[in-house]
């Protein structure tokens, strides 16, 4: 019978050769975070596809620790070799870990962290109407530098072990959101033109033991305002014009930046 977060016919497994309890065991650390590990049993064949089905849910024992899988081990039993020498399994002996500190895994079971970063900006309020001190005082000057504060925020995305990197990195890249931005996990969502896709950095390791893959660092900046309208003091922000077609600018193309999360 399969195990209930999985489609594979998989089942845990108490003890290997030892004592009973051997699984699962779980554990509280000093500096509280919880871990946990638990054997579980499929045919050799399954082996694969039980391990992506474990890093889509959370440990199932205890899934309001929301405790995910950050590793796993395989070991075969019940095997034969065949014509050319190798070992062929009937069935294994998966070993998954969990951690409250695993990355949260994505569709295609690529793994990404999010932050956001808050930061301000000044915008130069006009000052025709302005007096220092009260209403009948002096004039504000000019240069006076009067700005208003406006607050936004940097979000930024970093995929792991990512085997192919999508090309969208590069075909987006200046654009702003053409419709509704929908983070990963936060539980945010970001209105139409106001996050504008400012850079990205991939970097490639090739392990031993391993395969190569790629982290990907994608960098979004949101504010209150679309990133086609600029300020002007005295109105906030305006759509700015171009005087010979009549049409607005456009400064940032509004594309699907949803490809990228």
């Amino acid at each position: 019978m399969a195990v209930s977060w999985s489609s594979v016919d998989a089942a845990e497994v108490a003890f290997l050769g030892g004592y009973k309890g051997e699984s699962p065991q779980e554990s509280y650390h000093e500096d509280g975070t919880y871990s946990a590990e638990m054997l579980v049993t499929c045919p050799w064949t399954d082996r694969n596809a039980l391990v992506q089905d474990a890093a889509g849910v959370y440990y199932p024992h205890a899934p309001a620790t929301k405790a995910r899988l950050f590793r796993a081990s395989i070991r075969g039993t019940g095997g034969t070799y065949d014509a050319s020498g190798l070992m062929k399994y009937d069935w294994a002996i998966v070993k998954l870990l969990y951690s409250t500190l695993a990355p949260w895994p994505t569709v295609g079971y690529k793994f990404v962290t999010e932050e956001l970063r808050g930061f301000v900006e000044g915008y130069p309020v006009a000052n025709d109407n302005l007096r220092w001190q009260s209403a009948t005082g002096t004039r504000v000057e000019e240069n006076a530098g009067v700005y208003k504060m406006v607050s936004g925020l940097l979000y930024n995305v970093t995929y792991y072990h990512v085997l192919v990197p999508s090309t969208a990195i590069l075909t987006l890249k200046d654009g702003c959101n053409a419709t509704t931005l929908n983070t990963i996990s936060l539980g945010l969502s970001f209105a139409p033109e106001t996050v504008w896709y400012r850079d990205s950095f991939l970097s490639r390791t090739i392990e031993i033991g391993g395969g190569p893959d790629f982290k990907v660092w994608i960098g979004f900046v949101w504010r209150p305002a679309s990133w086609n309208y600029h300020w002007q003091p005295g109105y906030g922000w305006q759509p700015i014009f171009n005087f010979n077609t009549g049409s607005q600018v456009i400064f940032h193309e509004p594309v699907n930046l949803q490809l990228l999360l």
